[in-house]
């Protein structure tokens, strides 16, 4: 069953999701192939020129003005470390339809594969986290300790190195304002 089908999201589910994820980046480390160097709107080393291409068409200019600012806030506080990030091929597309859950036993979900890798780029390792934490989060009673449990599945997994643990939640913010801007 898609994650985005399933009503309740148990913070166990939501750590096994972080370290599947880790599994998978773990998997794709040492992938390469051409395809997947290329530039792609989707691609979160690119969120800022895609950002900054398409705030100007978001209709609403408070919304424009809050993508345009956090942006800027992320670019300013995390640029020197972005540039230092490892790069490798990453799914880059965990949200909701393309997370595949099972539920073995009343109540206890379980992440049972990924779909849909055709959004797959050679990018930030730490986009996979990022962006599967940013689906996560919405809507979600508690954001921040959502993000906490699919980060300490993903670590525990797939360590992240201190620039990656100090850029996640720029890169989250990052996810969610290229959406609104490529929405």
């Amino acid at each position: 069953t898609p994650l985005g089908e399933i009503g309740s999201r148990p913070e166990s589910l939501l750590e096994d999701l972080g370290g599947r994820l880790g599994e998978l980046s773990r998997a794709l480390a040492d992938f390469d192939h051409p395809a997947i160097h290329r530039e792609f709107h989707w691609d979160l080393a690119r969120a800022f020129a895609v950002i900054r291409e398409h705030a100007p068409l978001i209709a609403d200019p408070g919304l424009r003005g809050f993508i345009l600012r956090t942006a800027g806030h992320v670019e300013s506080r995390d640029g020197a470390r972005l540039a230092r990030l490892r790069r490798t091929a990453v799914h880059n597309d965990a949200n909701d339809f393309n997370v595949l859950v099972v539920d073995p036993g009343p109540g206890a979900p379980r992440v049972s594969g990924f779909i849909d890798f055709g959004d797959m780029v050679h990018s930030y390792s730490v986009a996979d986290p990022a962006i599967a934490i940013a689906y996560a989060v919405l809507d979600h009673p508690d954001p921040l300790r959502a993000a906490a449990h699919v980060v300490r599945g993903y670590h525990a997994a797939h360590a992240l190195t201190d620039d990656e643990v100090s850029v996640l939640f720029g890169l989250v913010q990052l996810r969610l304002c290229a959406s609104v801007c490529l929405a």
